[in-house]
């Protein structure tokens, strides 16, 4: 057990659970095969004639799953543009006092806060809640930027595990007796759940849009429940 335990790079305790079960999952027999240096077709011949993989244990996604992308914004709207304003006012200010006119210094600082501001849609987002269907469940992963600052152009998202335990921040199930009303109040409780989670309750979670349109979705059909009233 040592042994295996050293060769594929898990702890002893994981690999005695793997062994208790009847059968493995596929991404972690794809892990298992990707620790011991071997492609999982060199283990499992069958393994190109099996349906498009998602390979969630390096963050990505059955795309074709995927039911909405929450972004998350580094600050509220308002309170960008109140802070955007803060700096608009004091570069204005001190470039006057420095000398220049004031159409001059407003011309300045307005070249200043496009390069380095932007504007607040897209520009200011550090991570995302990503909703897919897994079977009769809805489950959220959630990605976060790499970058300590919001820069534009640096950017890049990583998969982040759901409380630095697992690999998903919730999993809502939909049951048969479920209404399309059941299942939003559920998801609106799970998102609720997200945004005080640790550093995101720091942030804003943007659910304006998905709100919205949540609303007059058919999520037992999204999920391959059989037809029921709302």
């Amino acid at each position: 057990m040592n042994d295996a335990s050293a060769a594929i790079g898990l702890h002893r305790s994981t690999i005695q659970r793997l062994f208790k079960r009847e059968r493995l999952r596929w991404d972690a027999a794809d892990n298992v095969a990707v620790a011991l240096g071997r492609h999982p077709c060199e283990l499992w011949p069958t393994w190109f004639d099996l349906p498009a993989r998602a390979r969630e244990s390096v963050g990505m996604l059955h795309m074709d799953r995927v039911l909405f992308e929450i972004p998350i914004y580094d600050q509220p709207e308002p309170e960008y543009e109140r802070r955007r304003q803060n700096v608009w006012e004091e570069r204005v200010s001190a470039l006057v006092a420095a000398g220049y006119r004031q159409e001059a210094a407003e011309s300045l600082t307005r070249d200043y806060l496009a390069d380095k501001w932007g504007g607040w849609r897209f520009n200011r987002v550090v991570g995302w809640v990503v909703l897919r269907r897994d079977g009769r469940n809805i489950k959220a992963h959630l990605y976060w930027t790499t970058k300590q600052r919001v820069r534009r152009h640096e950017r890049q998202f990583h998969h982040v595990e759901g409380d630095l335990r697992s690999h998903k921040v919730f999993e809502c199930p939909v049951l048969e007796t479920d209404s399309n009303s059941d299942i939003r109040t559920a998801l609106a409780k799970h998102l609720d759940a997200v945004s005080k989670m640790g550093s995101i309750r720091r942030h804003h979670v943007y659910r304006e849009t998905f709100d919205r349109v949540s609303e007059h979705l058919d999520w037992r059909g999204l999920i391959g429940v059989r037809s029921a009233s709302r």
